[in-house]
């Protein structure tokens, strides 16, 4: 059976209350180290249909065209056609330096809102910065396994749903 999880990151603040907060620095590092872990081979980022809308990202010159991607956007049930790109060792790389809540579309270079990581053509993980989430898209029990012993402290911001 395959699931959905969604990874957040919840804390109390001084009133003992839970409040949203951003995705921490060394989230996104190991994050990007152990995308291989899950056969992770494609990138695509939201609105981007062509390798041209990425021209002032910073990111142009680490791109290798992989064609077109289907994927599912957060906020709407319709399909999304985009451009794909190689996740290659350099661009893996550009993108640890970029803290994760710079990618947002309010950034006047960094057109899109939402990241999507790709086994093959299949969706695996959808990076949403603005919610401070990270959704893992048709996860088996044993990708989840492998997600829990890359770092425990995991545990207490993940959650499933179907």
């Amino acid at each position: 059976m395959e699931y959905k999880y969604i990874i957040f990151n919840l804390r109390k603040n001084r009133s003992e209350e839970y409040s949203w907060d951003n995705l921490p620095d060394w989230f996104w590092s190991l994050f990007i180290d152990n995308l291989g872990k899950f056969g992770i081979t494609k990138i695509g980022f939201e609105r981007v249909v062509d390798q041209k809308d990425m021209d002032k990202s910073g990111l142009q010159d680490y791109l290798k065209e992989a064609g077109k991607l289907k994927y599912d956007p957060f906020h709407t049930r319709n399909e999304s056609s985009i451009q794909g790109f190689y996740l290659t060792e350099q661009l893996k790389e550009k993108l640890k330096t970029i803290p994760l809540v710079y990618f947002n579309a309010i950034e006047e270079d960094l057109p899109f809102d939402e990241i999507i990581f790709f086994k093959d053509d299949s969706e695996k993980f959808l990076v949403v910065p603005y919610e401070n989430f990270v959704m893992l898209k048709n996860f088996s029990e044993s990708e989840y396994d492998i997600l829990m012993s890359i770092d425990k402290r995991f545990i207490g911001n993940i959650d499933s749903f179907n």
